[in-house]
């Protein structure tokens, strides 16, 4: 059975989208230049409306990742400039127009950003606020979109939490130009509107308006609390701004110091100066629900619930596109989520149960390990074509049981997969066409984990019960003749390493392992040489469950004590000295990172998918892909 209650306008788009992370540039499609036409907003700092304010229409760079923001007013138009670009004025209600004075390219990301002006204290030049505004149409205008836009401190929250991989400052904003760039920030942009709505006052959402989602409301009503501090102070120097300024120092607050650049800065370092910044909440807070205590961080996590049919959400893999696919180990059942939380299809199939993981090739198919419904226990590699709706699949009664293991593919679609079977332990490889199986024992005990170099080279982590200390991590590089696929075998050991759960491979080659037996994050070069290993920042005690590597080549571990860890290749901490709480109880697993740079997991425990925003850096996907152009760890 095939369950899509999408439109097929966007299975269409799916289809036409597929392989996108392959494209080294943007789209030739001619551009189109969407003239603007009126629309109205407000400026508020903490619900009292701001007089005098400059308010700019921007547009994200696409020359590069942080690139200078575009200015789209037209000076000539409006009569007024400075040295960031054309702006409308507040009135004394804090009310604005734009009259048509402006352009914007099609398919741009556009938001307003909100300078200076009187909040009721006096001119206070380091109020800023943003709202964004998200995709330039293809056909209508800003105006249809949102014909009225509300600029405060919630709106300026979600902004800097959906935007902040993308930023280093409120005017330099931006992605590369290549689809799947263009495709994430677009993604990126979109999930502010999962936060906050624009067009009305007041502060967060309690739920997304499209998935259902839980929003941590609270949390981000504390972080535009603690804007409102300044921006209804006495002005730039007051104790509150500088208080401000002060526990956000570097980044975005370097190029200027003004409350949406502390948004960012505080979207960026979430683990950085939490108390003291929390203090800065106003004994009345003008945004509320507020927390009652400090955070353990300031991130941010959408939480959306997963189909009825996803039972035991245990795999997890990225798209072209920016949509994670979810297996459920529970039943016969994958469903497809949108960059919003938006459970988009879900399918099942004949001979589909009790899919484990899932892993993407360059073509946007889906592959799973699983077992055959119509003979129960019986293993094989399961392919899902995205585009026609179909499945098939390979390798009944060659493969052993690689339904709790973790596959990969190389770049010429090979699938690998680990299996276990009593004391047999086994790679399974199943070639691109499905034709062909080699069952290869490995000489470790209990493979779990997978992923492929862009050498071609399988790697294959022990973990499980009986796993001796120092048990050996596989490299399996495949050596393809006419009539079969043979392995050639070694055997990698080194110190903290036990047991590994989680695979990283990165832009040099060198592979990563996450130990659930000694919580360390290990690395080996591709010589099978031990590197280096990791404790820092909240890894520590964690019995991590899964890796992920970002596009600045930082590794990122998800523990069994639900704790999210961050660092780069030569071991710097990225996630503070404890981590990243992810707020949740349950059973996680995971993590994967999208072309946005947001953080998924899932809680196999409650059903649901749940995404931290902007901790990471945007990476290609799917990894595959990476596999394939040699861009693993790389941005898009």
């Amino acid at each position: 059975m095939f369950k899509d209650p999408r439109p097929y306008a966007l299975l269409a788009l799916s289809a036409a989208l597929t392989g996108c992370a392959l494209s080294p540039t943007a789209s030739k499609d001619p551009v189109k230049i969407i003239p603007g036409t009126s629309y109205s907003g407000s400026v508020h700092g903490g619900q009292q409306p701001i007089a005098g304010a400059h308010v700019y229409l921007l547009a994200a760079g696409t020359t590069g990742y942080a690139s200078a923001s575009t200015s789209l007013l037209t000076a000539a138009k409006t009569g007024q400039s400075d040295s960031i670009g054309a702006y409308v004025l507040t009135d004394a209600n804090g009310n604005f127009s734009v009259t048509g004075d402006y352009t914007c390219t099609q398919n741009t990301q556009v938001y307003l950003y909100a300078l200076g002006g009187n909040p009721g204290s006096g001119t206070n030049s380091a109020a800023g606020l943003m709202a964004i505004l998200g995709n330039c149409p293809a056909t209508g205008t800003l105006a249809t979109q949102t014909p009225f836009v509300v600029i405060n401190e919630a709106s300026t929250v979600a902004a800097a939490y959906a935007i902040a991989s993308y930023a280093t400052d409120v005017l330099h904003i931006g992605s590369s130009a290549t689809t799947q760039g263009l495709v994430g920030i677009a993604n990126a942009f979109a999930n502010a509107a999962s936060m906050d709505n624009i067009a009305t006052p007041g502060g967060a959402l309690a739920v997304t308006p499209t998935s259902g989602g839980t929003v941590p409301q609270a949390k981000i009503n504390t972080i535009a609390d603690i804007l409102a501090s300044c921006i209804n102070s006495t002005g730039s120097t007051s104790t509150a701004c500088n208080t401000l300024f002060t526990n956000t120092a570097g980044g975005a607050v370097n190029a200027g110091r003004n409350t949406a650049n502390a948004a960012l800065a505080i979207a960026e370092t979430p683990s950085q100066n939490v108390a003291a910044l929390y203090a800065l909440v106003p004994a009345a807070p003008p945004f509320v629900p507020t927390l009652t205590a400090a955070p353990h961080d300031f991130t941010i996590t959408l939480t959306y619930p997963l189909s009825t049919n996803i039972v035991n959400a245990t795999g997890l893999a990225v798209d072209a596109t920016g949509n994670v696919w979810v297996t459920s180990f529970g039943n016969n059942y994958i469903n497809q989520i949108n960059p919003q939380g938006l459970t988009v299809y879900y399918y099942s199939f004949g001979h589909l149960l009790n899919p484990y993981s899932i892993a993407i090739d360059t073509s946007n198919n889906l592959w799973m390990n699983a077992v055959d419904t119509a003979n129960p226990g019986a293993p094989y590699i399961y392919n899902v074509n995205q585009t026609a709706g179909t499945g098939s699949y390979y390798g009944a009664g060659q493969l052993t049981l690689p339904n709790k293991t973790k596959l990969a593919i190389d770049a010429a679609g090979d699938i690998f997969s680990p299996s276990t079977s009593g004391t047999t332990s086994q790679l399974d490889i199943v070639s691109a066409s499905g034709s062909s199986n080699n069952d290869v024992s490995p000489y470790i005990t209990y493979p779990y984990a997978t992923a492929v170099d862009s050498n071609g080279v399988a790697w294959v982590t022990s973990y499980g019960s009986g796993v001796p200390s120092g048990a050996p991590l596989l490299k399996a590089g495949l050596l393809v003749t006419s009539t079969t696929n043979a392995l050639s075998l070694s055997t990698c050991t080194g110190t903290n390493y036990a047991g590994g759960t989680g695979i990283a491979v990165d832009h040099a080659n060198n592979i990563w392992v996450a130990d659930n037996t000694t919580s360390y994050i290990v690395e080996f070069s591709n010589a099978c040489a031990y590197t280096a290993s990791y404790n820092a920042g909240g890894i520590a005690g964690s019995k991590p469950v899964g890796l992920a590597i970002d596009g600045n080549g930082s590794l990122w571990s998800l523990g069994s004590n639900n704790i999210l860890a961050g660092i780069t290749g030569a071991g710097q901490v990225t996630s503070g000295t404890t981590g990243y709480a992810t707020g949740l109880t349950g059973t996680l697993a995971g993590p994967v990172i999208d072309p946005s740079g947001n953080v998924w997991f899932t809680n196999t425990t409650n059903n649901t998918i749940s995404q931290m925003l902007s901790v990471a850096a945007q990476v290609v996907t799917p990894i595959a892909a990476g596999v394939a152009n040699n861009t693993l760890g790389t941005r898009p």
